[in-house]
C-alpha cells in the first residue's frame, strides 16, 4: 500500500510540476549584486563582494535609449535586503522600446538595465546576472579651459570644470528619484600668487550630474600694484563617496602689470613746436617737432619742412630776391598743352595753357600758369530713317551717335517696326481677314474617343479673324474637346458599353448583377470578413482586472446579393488580481502589527505593495509565542484590522439598467478595547451608467433606429490577397438576436482596384503594387491577409534582450542576449477563436487544483481502508 500511496504522490507532484509552468504570467530574471571598482583606463574589475540593502526602480520606455519614459514598471521601488533579488517582468512587452532598469545605493555608480522581457519561458527564471555597483579608483575633475581679463583693477577669471564621472549607461532617461544617487561632489579653487607668496584663494563646492560641464566665474578686486601675477585653476575630488582616490587638474596663466606710466598720450608730453628758419640747398627749410608717448614714455618726432623755394640763392634763413618777370610773355607761351584730344558727354576738348606773371617788375614777381578744357566739336544728335520694306515685315533705321577716343562716331541699328502677318508693301503690312467666316469653317475633326468620365467626345474646330480689316488682321484656329455622347454603363473605343447585366440571371452561377456588372457576394462565411483574435492592443486595467480587446468578424447573410461584413470589439478577461489580505498578527517593538498586503492593477499588470499596520498597542508588552498582548485581548484597534474594503465578485446588471458590483466594507466595533469585534457588510455599489442598458455586466451598445444613427461610411485602399484593394466601410444598423434590440454595426466590403503581379506594399501610408526590384529590408512591414499592417514579432521569431553597462565610464558594457520564440499560449488562442469567454489562467489553475483534489482523496480512502478482522473462533 505504501508503494501505491508513493506513486500516486509522484504522479500528482509531476503532473501539478507539468501544469503551473504553463499558467505563468510573468518572467522572472534572477540578480545578485557585486562591488567592482573602476580603472583609470575604463576597465571593470570584478569581485565576488555581496552588497545588500539594494535598490531597484524601472520604468517603461517610450523612445530608443529610454530618453523619455511613460511610467513606472513597478509601482514601487524594490529594495533587497540581501545580495539576491529576482525581478518580475510583465507577460505583454509595455513598450516597443524595452524598458530602463537602475540598480542602485548611495555611494556607488548606479548599474544600468536595458532589458525587454516578455511572453512566458519554461526556463525561468532567467540568469542569474551579476549587477555590479561600482567605485572609480582613480576620479579626476578635469579643467577644460580657463580665460582671464584684467580690467579697472580687477582680474576676471573664466573656467571650465568638468564631472569627475562619465556618462555611458544604455539609458539617456535620468529619474528624479535618482539625481543625488548619480550627482558627484568636487572642488575647484582658484589661486594667485605674486613674488612666491598667495595673495588669493577661493574655493567652490560643486555637483556634478554625470559628463556635466559648469561655466564658472572669479572676479578679484583692488589688484593694482606693478609686478608678475600667477594665476591657477585647480580641482579636487577628495570628498566624493564614488571615488576611492583623485588626481588633481589644473591651469594657470601669467598676468604682467607694468610700472606706472610717463604719459598717457601725446598731449603729456608738451605741444607742437618749429626751429628757426635756416637754408639748405639754396631754399628756407625748418624742423617740425612733433611730441608723442610711446608705451608710456615721452619723446618727439622731427620733421624738416620747405618754407620757401629761393630764385637764386638763400642766405641766414632768406632768399636773395631778385625780379623774375616784366609781363606774361616772360612766364611762356599761350597755347595747346599738347595733350590728345578727349572726350565730355558727346564734345570733343583739349587741354590749353595760359601763362601769368605776378607783381611784374619787382622783386616779389614770379609766373603762374592755368590749363582750362577747350572745345574743339561737337558731334551730331541721334537720329532715325523712315519705315521701310524688308522681307514681309516693317522696319525703320536709327542712327546713334557719340563720342570717344577724341573723335564722333555713328551706329547704325535696323529696328523691326511691326511683324506683318500677310506681308509688306510701300511701307506698310498688308491686311488679311475681315470675318471669320475668311479664315474657314468651324466644325468636327478627328475619331471619337473616351475620357475618364465614362462618356464619348470629339475635337471641334473653331476659326477666328483677329485684328479684322487692319493690316494686323492674323487668321487663327482653337480645338476644344466636346461631348458628343452620354455613357450610362461607360464608354469603350469611342463607343458607348452596354450594360454587362441587367438581372441577376444574367450572371455566372454564384455572382449577382450589382449596377449592372456581375460580382461574387461579399462574403460566404464569416472568415471571409476577417479572422477573429486578439485586436493586438497591450493589456489594459479595469479595476483590479487585466482585460485585451478581442474582434469578432461577422458574415450577414451570407452567400446571398445582401452578404456585408460587420466587427466587433469586445473586452476578453485575461487575469483577476488577487484580493487583498491581512497577514497573521506579529509582535514587533512590544506591539501588534499586522501587515496589508495590497493588490491592484496597473499598465495591464497585478502588483502588490505591502504596508505595516499596528493593529494593537499593548501596554504590558507582547507574547511573541502567541502574538497576542500581555495581560489583555484586543480583536481590532481600526476598520483596516478587520479587512480592507473592496469590491469582490463579478459585475452584474440591475433592474435600472446600469452596471453594479458587490462591496465588502469591513468595520471594527468597540475598536481597541477586549469587547472589540469585526464584522463585515456587501452592498451594491453602482460601477457605470449605461446609456443603452445593460446585459451580463457590460453597458449595451448603442441603440440605433436606421443607418444614419450609426455614422457615415469610409474607405481606404490597402493590401488583400497581394493586390490594391479598397475597404468600405459602411456603418449599418442591425437586429441583434441576443439582445432582441437594433445596434451598429459596420458592414465591411472589397473591391479590387488593381491586381499586383510582384504584390502589394504600404507606402507613404497609401497602397502600391510592388516592383520587381522590390526587396525586403531591415524596415520590414507586415500586413494580414486583409492588408492591414501588423506588427511583424507577432509572426517572427522574437530577441529578448538584457543589455547592461557600467554607468559613467567609457567603453565600459556587457550584453546579455536570449533568443525564445513567442508562448502566448495556444491554449488562450484556441478559446479565443472558439469565442469562449474564459480566462485560460482559471482554467489551468481549477486544473491544477482538481487534480490536487483527487490526489488527497485517494489517500485519504488508502489510509482508512481497513482489512477485515476475521471473526474469533
Amino acid at each position: 500500500m505504501k508503494q501505491k500511496l508513493f506513486s500516486i504522490l509522484a504522479f500528482s507532484i509531476i503532473l501539478a510540476t507539468l501544469v503551473l509552468p504553463a499558467i505563468s504570467a510573468q518572467r522572472y530574471e534572477d540578480n545578485y549584486f557585486r562591488y567592482g571598482t573602476i580603472k583609470p583606463d575604463g576597465t571593470l574589475v570584478t569581485t565576488n563582494t555581496p552588497i545588500t540593502n539594494v535598490n531597484v526602480i524601472g520604468f517603461v520606455c517610450s523612445s530608443d535609449n529610454c530618453q523619455t519614459v511613460s511610467g513606472r514598471l513597478w509601482p514601487n521601488i524594490l529594495t533587497s535586503t540581501s545580495d539576491f533579488m529576482r525581478l518580475v517582468y510583465p507577460t505583454t512587452l509595455q513598450s516597443q522600446y524595452g524598458y530602463g532598469v537602475y540598480v542602485y545605493k548611495e555611494g556607488y555608480i548606479p548599474y544600468e538595465i536595458a532589458a525587454d522581457w516578455w511572453g512566458t519561458n519554461p526556463n525561468d527564471p532567467v540568469g542569474p546576472y551579476n549587477d555590479y555597483l561600482t567605485r572609480k579608483e582613480v576620479c579626476t575633475s578635469k579643467v577644460m579651459s580657463m580665460d582671464f581679463d584684467y580690467l579697472n583693477n580687477i582680474i576676471y577669471v573664466d573656467t571650465q570644470v568638468r564631472a569627475p564621472v562619465s556618462s555611458a549607461g544604455p539609458l539617456d532617461y535620468l529619474p528624479t528619484e535618482l539625481i543625488t544617487i548619480y550627482s558627484a561632489n568636487a572642488q575647484t579653487t582658484l589661486r594667485i600668487e605674486k613674488d612666491n607668496e598667495t595673495i588669493y584663494t577661493e574655493t567652490r563646492s560643486l555637483n556634478f550630474l554625470p559628463s556635466e560641464l559648469k561655466d564658472l566665474t572669479f572676479s578679484v578686486p583692488n589688484i593694482t600694484e606693478p609686478g608678475t601675477y600667477i594665476i591657477k585653476i585647480y580641482t579636487t575630488v577628495n570628498n566624493e563617496p564614488k571615488c576611492l582616490s583623485f588626481n588633481q587638474d589644473s591651469k594657470q596663466e601669467i598676468l604682467i602689470i607694468p610700472e606706472e606710466p610717463e604719459c598717457d598720450e601725446a598731449s603729456d608730453c608738451g605741444t607742437v613746436h618749429y626751429s628757426d628758419n635756416y637754408c639748405e640747398n639754396d631754399n628756407v627749410y625748418r624742423d617740425k617737432h612733433q611730441p608723442v608717448c610711446d608705451n608710456g614714455i615721452c619723446g618727439e618726432i622731427i620733421t624738416k619742412e620747405l618754407v620757401e623755394e629761393c630764385s637764386s640763392t638763400c642766405t641766414n634763413g632768406q632768399c636773395d630776391h631778385q625780379i623774375v618777370c616784366d609781363t606774361n610773355s616772360d612766364c611762356g607761351t599761350d597755347g595747346c598743352a599738347g595733350d590728345p584730344n578727349y572726350c565730355i558727354g558727346d564734345q570733343i576738348f583739349q587741354d590749353f595753357i595760359y601763362f601769368t606773371c605776378n607783381n611784374p617788375g619787382t622783386e616779389q614777381s614770379y609766373c603762374s600758369n592755368q590749363t582750362s578744357p577747350f572745345l574743339m566739336e561737337t558731334c551730331p544728335e541721334d537720329s532715325e530713317t523712315a519705315n521701310y520694306c524688308e522681307g514681309d515685315n516693317l522696319y525703320k533705321d536709327f542712327h546713334d551717335f557719340g563720342c570717344a577716343l577724341g573723335s564722333c562716331f555713328e551706329h547704325v541699328t535696323k529696328q523691326l517696326v511691326e511683324e506683318c502677318a500677310n506681308g509688306c508693301v510701300n511701307h506698310a503690312c498688308i491686311s488679311l481677314c475681315s470675318d471669320n467666316s475668311e479664315c474657314g469653317t468651324d466644325g468636327y475633326v478627328g475619331e471619337r474617343f473616351c475620357k475618364a468620365d465614362g462618356n464619348v467626345y470629339q475635337n471641334y474646330k473653331t476659326f477666328t479673324c483677329n485684328n479684322p480689316d487692319t493690316s494686323q488682321s492674323t487668321c487663327t484656329f482653337s480645338i476644344e474637346e466636346r461631348k458628343v455622347d452620354d455613357c450610362e454603363y461607360g464608354c469603350e473605343n469611342g463607343e458607348c458599353n452596354q450594360p454587362e447585366c441587367t438581372d441577376d440571371d444574367e450572371c455566372p452561377q454564384g455572382e449577382f448583377c450589382v449596377d449592372n456588372i456581375c460580382v461574387p457576394p461579399v462574403c460566404s462565411n464569416n472568415s471571409d470578413c476577417g479572422t477573429d483574435g486578439c485586436a493586438g492592443d497591450p493589456n489594459y486595467c479595469i479595476g483590479d482586472q487585466i482585460f485585451q480587446d478581442f474582434i469578432i468578424f461577422t458574415c450577414h447573410n451570407p452567400g446571398t446579393k445582401e452578404a456585408y461584413c460587420s466587427d466587433h470589439l469586445w473586452p476578453f478577461l485575461m487575469e483577476t488580481c488577487p484580493d487583498n489580505y491581512y497577514s497573521n498578527a506579529y509582535c514587533e517593538n512590544d506591539n501588534i502589527y499586522k501587515d496589508l498586503h495590497n493588490f491592484g492593477c496597473s499598465l495591464g499588470s497585478c502588483f502588490e505593495t505591502t504596508t505595516q499596520e499596528l493593529f494593537q498597542t499593548c501596554a504590558n508588552g507582547c507574547n511573541t509565542t502567541t502574538n497576542t498582548c500581555n495581560g489583555q485581548q484586543i480583536t481590532c484597534v481600526q476598520d483596516s484590522n478587520c479587512g480592507t474594503d473592496s469590491y469582490i465578485g463579478e459585475r452584474f446588471c440591475k433592474a435600472d439598467g446600469n452596471v453594479y458590483q458587490k462591496y465588502k466594507d469591513f468595520t471594527c466595533n468597540n475598536p481597541n478595547t477586549t469587547q472589540s469585534t469585526c464584522t463585515n457588510n456587501e452592498t451594491d455599489r453602482l460601477i457605470q451608467s449605461c446609456t443603452n442598458g445593460c446585459s451580463n455586466g457590460v453597458c449595451n451598445q448603442q441603440v440605433c433606429q436606421n443607418d444614419s444613427n450609426c455614422g457615415n461610411a469610409s474607405s481606404e485602399f490597402i493590401c488583400r490577397n497581394g493586390d490594391v484593394t479598397e475597404k468600405i466601410t459602411t456603418p449599418k444598423c442591425v437586429f441583434d438576436n441576443l439582445t432582441s434590440t437594433n445596434k451598429c454595426e459596420n458592414r465591411i466590403t472589397y473591391e479590387l482596384d488593381e491586381e499586383c503581379e510582384h504584390g502589394c506594399k504600404i507606402d507613404d501610408g497609401e497602397a502600391v503594387c510592388k516592383s520587381s526590384s522590390d526587396s525586403s529590408s531591415d524596415n520590414e512591414i507586415c500586413y494580414d491577409e486583409d492588408g492591414d499592417e501588423i506588427d511583424c514579432d507577432t509572426i517572427n521569431e522574437q530577441t529578448q534582450t538584457r543589455r547592461t553597462t557600467m554607468n559613467y565610464e567609457p567603453e565600459i558594457y556587457s550584453s546579455r542576449t536570449q533568443t525564445n520564440q513567442s508562448s502566448q499560449t495556444q491554449n488562450l488562442n484556441n478559446l479565443i477563436q472558439s469565442r469562449l469567454n474564459w480566462n485560460i489562467n482559471y482554467i489551468l489553475y481549477a486544473i491544477t487544483g482538481l487534480i490536487a483534489l483527487i490526489a488527497i482523496i485517494l489517500i485519504i480512502i488508502l489510509l482508512t481502508r481497513r482489512k477485515p478482522r476475521r471473526k474469533a473462533k
